[in-house]
């Protein structure tokens, strides 16, 4: 199902792709399946058949239709279930694995295995060393049993009962001491063994359990595929683009002088894309502006204005992400407008003013602002 979203397909395209499938398949074993009811009904009625019993092997319309109702509302309950798997998809799954090692010089790889050999002999002194605690142990506990028996008939004293019980007690603590030594010198040696590991002998291993699965935040489309082979990524570094194509907006970097005379809600059209206009609405105006060096190299100060679409996703559909278009946002607008040329206006004092006729006269009407 995922790699039918990934070349583009959307969630109800991949879902009646699969919907038809199963109901061709479905309408395609019908009938062998009628065939194998049919013979197995006659296997049965063959076996049954003696000398002084005949079964008629009668095989009704209803019957056909109950097994066909049968297969139908399974084939629904696959149906169901592909809808909720689709629904609950993560398109976007990276499997992440540890790196390989590094190369190491020839120094620190002597320095290394002579410390991976001071390791081994170090595992093999404390392993006689738990050896030996085992020993004294046993004779402990011999000398415990023999002071119980002994204090049973009184022959020896209190103390030196609670000494050989106190002598057993210490040799399982010490016991356990040294097995734990040796546990830890196990580890520095696998430790030191670790180091030794270079990228011509060390391949990643392939259970499951030494990678970090990376699930999408959300599903959608693939737009971009920041890192294509495999590579070593430090936390928090992107690897894919994801987005919907149904949810698209226009972010414009347009002058300050023009962004401070647009106002949310402004009417815009959209074209310049390669087909026919759009009509949106601004919907925010960033609050901050930012510097751009435009292609002739003057430093310009931009403000991002986003706009939203207006007209049903068919209109735009081919649009895509990062898409160039063009915008011409309403600043202002009037339903009874008068149009004048603007080589009829000019100025008198701080005002435009402009010859209007009046009965065959011209007279100076002032143009309101």
């Amino acid at each position: 199902m995922a790699s039918l979203r990934v070349p583009g397909f959307t969630r109800g395209e991949v879902l009646r792709i699969l919907l038809l499938k199963l109901a061709i398949l479905t309408l395609i074993a019908q009938p062998p399946g009628w065939l194998m009811d049919y013979g197995l009904a006659w296997v049965m009625k063959t076996n049954l058949a003696g000398e002084l019993m005949r079964v008629r092997l009668v095989v009704e319309h209803s019957t056909y239709v109950i097994t066909t109702s049968v297969v139908v509302l399974a084939a629904v309950a696959s149906a169901a279930v592909i809808r909720e798997r689709i629904d609950k998809m993560d398109l976007v799954a990276v499997l992440m694995q540890p790196t390989l090692p590094g190369f190491i010089d020839v120094r620190s790889r002597d320095q290394i295995q002579a410390e991976v050999l001071a390791a081994d002999a170090a595992i093999q002194q404390q392993e006689a060393e738990v050896q030996r605690i085992e020993a004294a142990l046993d004779f402990a506990r011999t000398e415990f049993q023999r002071a119980q028996t002994l204090l049973r008939t009184q022959s020896t004293s209190a103390q030196a009962f609670d000494k050989a019980k106190f002598e057993v007690a210490t040799s399982e603590a010490a016991l356990l001491s040294a097995k734990a030594r040796v546990d830890m010198r196990r580890a520095v040696r696998a430790s030191l063994a670790a180091r030794l590991m270079d990228p011509a002998n060390a391949a990643p291993s392939a259970e499951p359990a030494c990678c970090v699965r990376v699930l999408a935040p959300a599903s959608g489309r693939v737009l971009k595929i920041i890192q294509d082979s495999e590579a070593t990524e430090l936390p928090g570094t992107p690897l894919v683009d994801i987005g919907s194509p149904l949810d698209l907006e226009v972010v414009a970097d347009l002058l300050s002088t023009d962004a401070v005379q647009i106002k949310v809600g402004a009417a815009v059209r959209i074209d310049g894309w390669g087909g026919q206009p759009i009509k949106g609405r601004v919907v925010r105006v960033d609050p901050a502006g930012f510097l751009k060096v435009s292609a002739l190299g003057i430093e310009e100060q931009r403000v991002r204005v986003t706009i939203d679409f207006v007209d049903p996703p068919e209109t735009w559909s081919q649009l895509g992400h990062d898409y160039r278009v063009v915008v011409r946002v309403t600043t202002w607008s009037a339903t009874d407008a008068l149009t004048i040329p603007v080589s009829a206006l000019f100025r008198k004092g701080d005002r435009w003013v402009v010859f209007a006729d009046d009965n065959g006269h011209a007279r100076l009407r002032p143009v309101p602002e």
